[in-house]
C-alpha cells in the first residue's frame, strides 16, 4: 500500500476488512481520495476537468507498461486481477465531475451521491464477495453525507 488512506473513518473501516482483501479496498478508496483531492483543490472547473479526465483515461487504459503512478500501480496489480475493470473505477470521476460546476442543483448532488458513493461501495462489495446492488444504495447515502 503506497499511502496511507486520508480520511480517518477511512482507515478505521479498512481494519475491520478481511486482510486477504485489505490491500485492494485500500487502493480503491485511495483513488476515491484522490478524486476528492482534486476537486477539493481546484478553483477553476476546467482544470478540475482535465485532471479527473487523465485519471479516468489512465485507470482505462490497456494493460501494458506499469504506470508511473504508484496509485495505478497498486489498481492494475490488486483490484484488477479480482475482476473489477477499470472503466468501473474511471466512472466514478462522474460523480466528482458533478461538484465542479456551482451551484449544486438536486440532479447534481443526486449523480454525485450515484456514481461516487454508490459506485465506490457497490465496487467494495464485489471485492469483498457481496450484494453489490443493496451496498451501492449504502453508499449513496454515504456519500450525500460525506459530502455534507
Amino acid at each position: 500500500m503506497a499511502d496511507p488512506l486520508a480520511d480517518p473513518e477511512h482507515a478505521l473501516a479498512l481494519s475491520y476488512a478481511p486482510p486477504a482483501r485489505r490491500a485492494a479496498l485500500h487502493a480503491l478508496w485511495g483513488i476515491d481520495e484522490r478524486f476528492g483531492a482534486i476537486v477539493a483543490g481546484t478553483s477553476e472547473a476546467a482544470i478540475g476537468e482535465m485532471r479527473l479526465l487523465w485519471w479516468r483515461e489512465a485507470l482505462e487504459r490497456e494493460a501494458g507498461a506499469a504506470p508511473a503512478e504508484p496509485l495505478l500501480r497498486e489498481i492494475d496489480a490488486l483490484v484488477k486481477p479480482l475482476g473489477i475493470g477499470g472503466e468501473e473505477i474511471g466512472a466514478m470521476v462522474e460523480g466528482w465531475h458533478a461538484l465542479l460546476h456551482a451551484p449544486l442543483g438536486r440532479a447534481d448532488i443526486k449523480r454525485f451521491a450515484r456514481e461516487r458513493g454508490g459506485r465506490l461501495f457497490a465496487l467494495s462489495a464485489r471485492l469483498l464477495g457481496g450484494d453489490d446492488a443493496e451496498v451501492a444504495r449504502a453508499g449513496e447515502g454515504w456519500a450525500l453525507v460525506d459530502l455534507a
